[in-house]
């Protein structure tokens, strides 16, 4: 759960005050007034990925799967577009592309409503459905300012998520002692039959275990951690079981890191694989602090969240994350939204050199956005050769594309937008990496970190790179190695997408495939 004040801490800091919320909140209000109407044609608008009509969103919450419709529940300020008075926004799709808002679920009122998940109660082990209705229960944190409390709060909904009764002997878990004490994710473990929770203490660099029997009373049963990076306060943990490439399937906790601890200088999330036998988490290999496995490498990747009631016979684990850096989320210059969400992401364990590694692959119902096909064949690659034909598929866009890099230098993609702005993404033979490059030109400057080349280490594929794509009118995700390295960036262009070319420094190259692919706009709506 994403805190402006709370984020820029560092070890020993203090926790965030009620003061600095109640500041906040009223620049939040502020800021909203005479926010202009939306279009969906605004710039810097995806085509794509899910924003909100308007105002700020950041953290994805409440994810679930239920009666064909899958529910994406999130972080919302209702007044403004800055961070402050936070409640949930919900939109729902029937098929992970298009989306249908439906306005605020869970309104703060003497709480703000931080993050959190929600389960479908098939048991009625919390005792809140009704005849033919079974309960979707939402567990969040609730944050009171006055006091400077985080506690966990449940409320229940029996109609399909639209509206939700607070219970009334809130909250479920008082906070156990000072310090932020947040982000709750719950799940269904079937060899001991109970629920399992998952929060952060979050100065403490630890994550914290409880089991119930009926989603209402809790207790702690075991806690993991510090381990990995601990530089920032951690949030948004998860716990869950990934399919094995292969057969078989392992535990992964995804934990987020704040401030300015992460891969690039602000918030990431890092990963550990393992066994949970219930109670207790045990890492592969132990669980060492300094040893850290990223999620993402790119800027803008931050408290992604599994969807929970998934068919068994569709089988996949999807995740989704906010598109955005809590160190200048804030800033970004959209309007009259702030805040977007990656494309939904099917995961997957792939082992290399002994270990097991998260792999993360765009939904396959993304395809049915694909629009006019472009194929290159065969080429070299010495200079810069522009593609026009790719360019003029626009600045929503998909690309498949492999190629022999050279011994040294770097060779890929430059995207011009503009007279001024330029993206590169390609691969540096010289450094065995794939990377975004965004510090050429742009229209936002507001933090030192953005103009920045992310990098992600890759392996090459019988001697080829393998690079697959997705650019929209203000983000780019970089999918490497069959999605073992992924890169998440923003992107603020001064103009509009006017050349893309394949380029090489140094040696020659050679481009051995091609694909691209218009993308067309998500079609959105709300009740």
């Amino acid at each position: 759960m994403f805190n402006p004040v709370f984020a820029g801490a560092e070890r020993g800091d203090v926790p965030v005050r009620a003061w600095a919320i109640a500041v906040i909140a009223i620049c939040a209000w502020l800021a909203g007034c005479g926010a202009p109407a939306p279009t969906y044609e605004e710039r810097f608008r995806p085509a794509y990925h899910f924003t909100p009509a308007q105002n700020w969103m950041n953290d994805p919450n409440g994810l679930i799967y239920y009666d064909g419709e899958y529910h994406l529940y999130f972080q919302y300020n209702p007044r403004g577009r800055r961070w402050g008075h936070l409640s949930w926004g919900h939109a729902v799709s029937d098929d992970l592309v298009n989306w249908r808002e439906l306005g605020v679920a869970i309104p703060e009122r003497e709480v703000m409503i931080f993050s959190g998940s929600a389960v479908m109660d098939w048991r009625n082990s919390a005792g809140f459905s009704a005849a033919g209705a079974p309960a979707m229960v939402a567990l969040y944190t609730g944050y009171n300012p006055r006091t400077d409390a985080e506690s966990q709060f449940l409320s229940y909904s029996l109609d399909r998520g639209r509206t939700w009764t607070e219970y009334g002997r809130n909250p479920i878990i008082r906070q156990p002692r000072e310090g932020a004490f947040r982000d709750p994710k719950v799940f269904w473990h079937e060899p001991t039959s109970r629920w399992i929770m998952t929060l952060v203490h979050s100065n403490e660099r630890r994550v914290a275990f409880y089991a119930s029997e009926n989603l209402r009373d809790w207790r702690e049963v075991s806690t993991f951690g510090p381990a990995g990076l601990v530089g920032g306060p951690w949030e948004t943990p998860e716990l869950f079981e990934a399919p094995v490439e292969g057969g078989g399937s392992r535990w992964v906790l995804s934990v987020g890191v704040t401030g300015r601890a992460g891969l690039t200088a602000g918030s990431g999330v890092q990963y550990f694989v393992g066994a949970f036998d219930g109670e207790r988490f045990t890492a592969d290999g132990g669980a060492r602090v300094g040893e850290v496995s990223w999620a993402d490498y790119g800027g803008d990747f931050y408290a992604p969240q599994t969807w929970s009631g998934i068919p068994a016979e569709d089988g996949r684990r999807i995740w989704i994350g906010w598109m955005s850096n809590t160190r200048y989320a804030n800033e970004t210059p959209t309007t009259p939204w702030r805040g977007q969400m990656t494309v939904p992401r099917e995961l997957m364990l792939v082992e290399r050199n002994g270990r097991l590694h998260l792999a993360q692959r765009p939904v396959r119902e993304l395809e049915r956005l694909r629009r006019h096909e472009v194929s290159l064949q065969r080429q070299p690659i010495a200079g810069e050769a522009p593609l026009a034909e790719i360019a003029a598929l626009g600045g929503a866009a998909e690309y498949e594309l492999a190629f022999a890099p050279p011994r040294s230098g770097e060779v890929g993609l430059v995207l011009r937008y503009g007279e001024v702005s330029a993206v590169r993404i390609g691969y540096d033979a010289a450094n065995a990496h794939v990377f975004v490059d965004r510090s050429q030109g742009g229209a936002f400057d507001e933090d030192d970190s953005f103009r920045a080349r992310h990098y992600a280490p890759a392996e090459l594929d019988g001697g080829v790179v393998r690079l697959h794509i997705l650019l929209d009118h203000s983000s780019v995700e970089v999918f490497a190695d069959d999605g073992l390295r992924v890169i998440s960036d923003l992107i603020f262009p001064e103009g509009p997408l006017s050349s893309v070319a394949l380029y090489a420094t140094g040696e020659a190259a050679e481009l051995t495939s091609m694909q691209a692919w218009r993308i067309a706009a998500m079609e959105r709506g709300a009740d």
